[in-house]
């Protein structure tokens, strides 16, 4: 939300405002991830099977102890007590990044200056000067003239009309105003009129890391000290002003691209991480295993040697549809017709 950075009024002095800145029964594939379900080991150990499954004209085999299925219900309540963490976490990345995507890509970056009480005579210099501060800062000056009259009898202090006047302006949180107030006839006191002027800065909260508290103090004892002295407000006062303020700004290219904040990345891979193992998706490789035909028992003891991991087989065609297959296969991969069991002299060596 914007918030008032500086403003004063005459004999007021100006003030500083506010930053916030089976044998062929199927494996149970799943599982609970670190649970109590039997491990799955490339090397065999005792209580455990030998299974296989056949994966790119490959057969790979495994051991494991296990022989029912995680059940369906239960992946899918797993997974939704992770859901709602998971989806906070990507919002907490995602969010952000959009955000700042609209900021700088999807905003209006025109110079504005409302005369609306006809005080600046020739605004050229006070353009120019606003051009070349959002080329510096990215930061979008605008600046509003106004009469007394317009707000008196409805806001108590000048203050919050000109924060209101910010919303009514722009929809972002990149522009920086100036809204300045003087009435419509100076009232006459003796021989010197009395210009009771008001004035007010206003900053959007994506400002504060450029316009820091450093420059918009700047900014207010200069610009309120050539108010003070001229008693009114020339256009070429206000153009200086800005200029020495883009001075003290901080430069745009560390401070206002756009962010990727790392506060909820850790969390959210966390919690990715978790629901990929306690919903046994690491295991969808083995969902087709099938006990190993040449050994179907239980291993009665650890086995130090080292296991057979893998076989590879040669092609054939299958004599009902032609289809290639590799040897090895119980039934034909395209019309699923059985196919003869392979021999020693199939194994590619």
């Amino acid at each position: 939300m914007a918030h008032i950075s500086g403003g004063g009024f005459r004999g007021g002095g100006f003030h500083g405002g506010s930053f916030h800145g089976g044998s062929r029964g199927s494996f149970g594939h799943g599982g609970h991830a670190g649970g109590g379900g039997a491990p799955i080991s490339k090397t065999p150990y005792k209580g455990a099977r030998k299974y296989r499954y056949f994966r790119h004209g490959h057969w790979h085999y495994f051991y494991t102890a296990r022989e029912e299925k995680m059940p369906l219900a239960q992946r899918i309540f797993c997974g939704l007590c992770f859901l709602p963490m998971l989806l906070v976490c990507g919002a907490g990345i995602v969010l952000p990044i959009v955000q700042q995507y609209r900021l700088f890509h999807q905003r209006n970056t025109d110079i504005i200056i409302k005369d609306e009480a006809h005080v600046l005579q020739n605004d050229s210099a006070l353009r120019k000067s606003m051009s070349e501060f959002y080329e510096k800062t990215k930061i979008v000056p605008a600046v509003v003239t106004v009469n007394n009259e317009d707000w008196y009898g409805q806001y108590d202090v000048f203050d919050q009309y000109a924060l209101d006047r910010y919303p009514a302006e722009f929809d972002d949180e990149l522009h920086w105003l100036i809204v300045y107030s003087e009435p419509k006839t100076p009232s006459e006191k003796k021989n010197d009129p009395f210009n009771d002027w008001y004035w007010s800065s206003i900053q959007g909260d994506h400002t504060d890391r450029i316009l820091t508290r450093n420059a918009a103090g700047c900014f207010n004892m200069d610009f309120h000290h050539r108010l003070s002295e001229a008693d009114h407000l020339a256009a070429e006062d206000l153009a200086a002003a800005i200029d020495l303020t883009a001075e003290y700004a901080d430069l745009p290219e560390n401070t206002m691209v756009p962010e990727l904040s790392c506060t909820m990345i850790l969390p959210f891979l966390f919690f990715l991480v978790l629901t990929y193992f306690c919903t046994g998706l690491h295991e969808l490789k083995y969902r087709k295993a099938e006990l190993d035909p040449d050994s179907p028992g239980v291993i009665e003891h650890d086995a130090p040697e080292a296991y057979e991991e893998l076989r590879v087989y040669k092609k054939d065609t299958c004599m009902y549809c032609g289809a290639e297959y590799y040897k090895g296969v119980r039934s034909c991969p395209k019309c699923g017709a059985a196919l003869p069991l392979p021999s020693p002299d199939d194994i590619i060596e």
